[in-house]
């Protein structure tokens, strides 16, 4: 399938600003702490990385990696929310550089994602086997029997979509040889603002 951009008529909002911060357990039970492997392990967790990122898990691992990384593998009806972005999945890998987050990659049938960009009277909403999101790129790439709506157009592809927060440009993987399919909206209605909703929860457990 031929590139194919669709812009939405999306506003180009300000790039997203680094998310850095304490990564705190506000809830938890059944702690243990590993200090050979250097990891903690919790259930029933929520945890918040300063006022950008909020996380419940039914489990969560936290190990630290080479480079100063701190890894977090969530587990068990993950839900994610930071900035405006909401992700859910089964599963979930969080990467931190020192207090910098870096990138999470959410997996489960299927992995949810939303967006409310500013000043969109739409909320964007995509579905995927995979999904990854990378803070520094604003790209947040869909793999896998994924699906994306903009509140009117719709996109399918069976391999790759890629939507990125910072421009609204949202884009196949380019590759002529996977095929997908699309609906775009010609008769829309920007005055009418629905009520922002994320996704189903029910599909994450």
């Amino acid at each position: 399938m031929a590139t194919l951009l669709l812009l939405a008529a999306l506003p180009r909002p300000a790039s997203v600003a680094e998310m850095t911060g304490e990564l705190q357990i506000r809830e938890y039970k059944n702690a243990v702490f590993d200090y050979r492997t250097r990891s903690v392990a919790l259930e029933d967790v929520l945890i918040t990385h300063n006022d950008d990122v909020s996380v419940r898990a039914a489990r969560a691992l936290q190990t630290v990696l080479a480079g100063n990384v701190n890894q977090l593998e969530l587990s068990g009806g993950v839900h994610i929310d930071f900035r405006e972005a909401t992700l859910e999945a089964d599963s979930a890998v969080m990467l931190f550089r020192g207090d910098r987050f870096l990138s999470v990659k959410v997996e489960g049938s299927q992995a949810q994602f939303s967006h409310q960009p500013a000043d969109y009277p739409h909320r964007i909403h995509g579905r995927a086997d995979s999904i990854r999101y990378e803070t520094a790129s604003g790209q947040v790439v869909f793999s896998g029997n994924t699906s994306y709506t903009d509140g009117c157009n719709r996109l399918e592809a069976s391999s790759q979509i890629t939507y990125d927060i910072n421009s609204g440009i949202v884009r196949d993987d380019g590759d002529p040889a996977t095929r997908g399919k699309t609906v775009i909206c010609l008769d829309r209605d920007d005055e009418r603002v629905p009520t922002p909703r994320p996704p189903d929860r029910s599909t994450a457990q």
